[in-house]
């Protein structure tokens, strides 16, 4: 019989599945930005999660936008790597965000809309 007392679990690493290589390209990018590793890694995490996320919901690139990141953050997750959350944190979707920043920045994502600019009317008025 094998013990396995006082040995910690196997990590399951979370699949990334089609984006895996592009999240390899983010953490270049973000180390070229002198970032440190533990920063990349937290990066590069959140990444990972939210890439394994998309693949589980079935998402495509062209679907990756604000919205996905939203439901990243608001999903119950149950993902694999041992993580128990009703929701991931406010920080761990920025960074998530970050990442589909960098997908639109590369141009494998459709850019995110311009925000609409709100003009009050007296100004418009005064403007003609």
């Amino acid at each position: 019989m094998v013990s396995t007392k006082g040995k910690a679990p196997k990590l399951v690493l979370m699949d990334a599945g089609f984006l895996a290589p592009l999240i390899e390209e983010f953490a270049y990018s973000l180390e070229a930005l002198a970032h440190s590793g533990l920063t990349i890694r937290g990066y590069t995490d959140s990444a990972r999660h939210f890439a394994a996320w998309v693949c589980e919901v079935g998402l495509q690139l062209d679907g990756l936008g604000k919205g996905a990141v939203d439901g990243f953050a608001r999903h119950h997750c149950r993902c694999a790597g041992g993580r128990r959350w009703n929701r991931v944190s406010a920080k761990y979707a920025r960074r998530a965000g970050r990442f589909v920043t960098f997908l639109a920045e590369c141009g494998v994502v459709p850019p995110p809309p311009a925000p609409a600019e709100i003009v009050h009317p007296q100004i418009l008025d005064y403007q003609r």
